[in-house]
């Protein structure tokens, strides 16, 4: 007993306590955090792909889609694949084969918005 802070006996040549093998650095929970962050980048990427799909096309707003419904203008000839989303109305103005074959020349789609929306318009 000298007094003294007491050293720790390694058991390893290099310090480690395993002989034959350098010490390493003991990462915890750091050494996820760029697994964690890939996870993250990928969730995102795919809510980001999901939430902009339908949203191509002309902008139309809900009053002028509700307004169109009404006089007449948007009936079952020019309205094919209508989507509705929590997010929002898309369609498009020609059937999917008349535009691939080259029968439609005008061919559009629309989009419209129903976040801002009241709830009793939707």
């Amino acid at each position: 007993m000298s007094g003294g802070p007491e050293q720790p006996s390694t058991g390893g040549q290099n310090g480690s306590s395993r002989p034959g093998r350098s010490p390493r650095r003991d990462s915890g929970r750091g050494g996820n955090t760029v697994w964690y962050l890939l996870v993250l980048g990928v969730v995102l990427a795919v809510v980001l792909s999901v939430a902009g799909r339908g949203r191509s096309g002309e902008k139309m707003e809900y009053s002028e889609f509700l307004r169109q419904i009404e006089t007449g203008t948007l009936h079952d000839r020019n309205v094919f694949e209508l989507r509705i989303g929590q997010t929002g109305l898309s369609w498009q103005n020609r059937s999917s084969s008349d535009a691939i074959s080259g029968r439609s020349t005008d061919f559009r789609r629309y989009y419209v918005p129903l976040l801002g929306a009241g709830e009793q318009n939707r």
